[in-house]
């Protein structure tokens, strides 16, 4: 009760693993594994934080030699070249042509950036928003596969941690799929799992149906279940997929990098023929 005061510190699964230890008798376990899983959170905040820097700065970059060049630098030069008499090349001549169009028009693309990502937040703040843009963002290629396995490890890790700690099947699905996944087509499908699972279905044939969820999940889950280590079989999956996350995340840099070379290439390539 202490704890829900202060929210802004204290998530609901925090809530829920401590008031389950509170009420179980076995409060010093149950903040051992709060304690792993917050470590847990902050490693793989600092892998997401890697993956994002590096393209970044590429993009700043691209961003400022591209307005310096057109903005400034090209203009200069082509008014020296039209006083000499000199022909502009067609390459020239359309990059100034850009140039003339986001010169003259720049004061509506400053509100379109603005209200373009608010009406984005807006559409995805709604329920059938938020599961249109969050079943989408799955499939984004390199970034889709990296922000489905941090769901599916977050599924995991908490789903071991509070079996574990004793918490029934029920507490366990309302904790999950109340915005602890950071997903929330994820999270549909798990609200959608236990009306299955209520209505007589097993956990694992509960996920089949449902859809969503990766096979190895299904048989790790189903094998769990019928051997009586679910929390052990989820502990398990959590490790995979956290590895699977710092595979991808790699993938992903190593990816950015001849891309990033190709972009600028292409920029580089523009100003020279310009």
């Amino acid at each position: 009760e202490a704890m829900s005061m202060h929210p802004n510190v204290f998530k609901k699964i925090d809530l829920a693993i401590v008031g389950m230890g509170e009420r179980s008798g076995v409060l010093p376990e149950c903040l051992k594994k709060m304690a792993a899983f917050l470590e847990w959170k902050d490693e793989l905040r600092s892998h997401v934080k890697k993956a994002t820097i590096y393209p970044s700065f590429v993009i700043v970059a691209i961003l400022a030699v591209i307005g310096v060049w057109i903005g400034y630098v090209l203009p200069q030069m082509v008014t020296v070249l039209t006083e000499m008499d000199v022909a502009i090349p067609r390459a020239t001549i359309a990059v100034l042509d850009v140039s003339r169009f986001v010169t003259t028009y720049w004061p509506w693309f400053v509100p379109a950036l603005v209200t373009v990502p608010l009406m984005i937040y807006a559409f995805q703040k709604t329920r059938r928003g938020g599961l249109l843009f969050h079943r989408t963002i799955l499939k984004v290629p390199l970034l889709g596969p990296i922000l489905a396995n941090i769901a599916l490890a977050r599924l995991s890790h908490n789903f071991a941690t509070m079996f574990g700690a004793g918490m029934a099947i029920q507490q366990i699905f309302s904790t999950l799929a109340d915005h602890a996944l950071g997903n929330r087509y994820m999270e549909d499908r798990l609200r959608f799992a236990y009306q299955e699972n209520e209505g007589g279905a097993t956990i694992s044939a509960a996920f089949e149906t449902a859809g969503g969820f990766p096979s190895l999940l299904l048989g790790a889950v189903r094998n769990g279940e019928e051997t009586g280590t679910l929390d052990q079989a989820f502990k398990r999956l959590g490790d995979y997929f956290d590895q699977e996350v710092k595979r991808t995340v790699q993938a992903l840099l190593a990816a950015i990098e001849p891309m990033a070379i190709i972009c600028l290439g292409a920029v580089f390539g523009l100003i020279v023929l310009s």
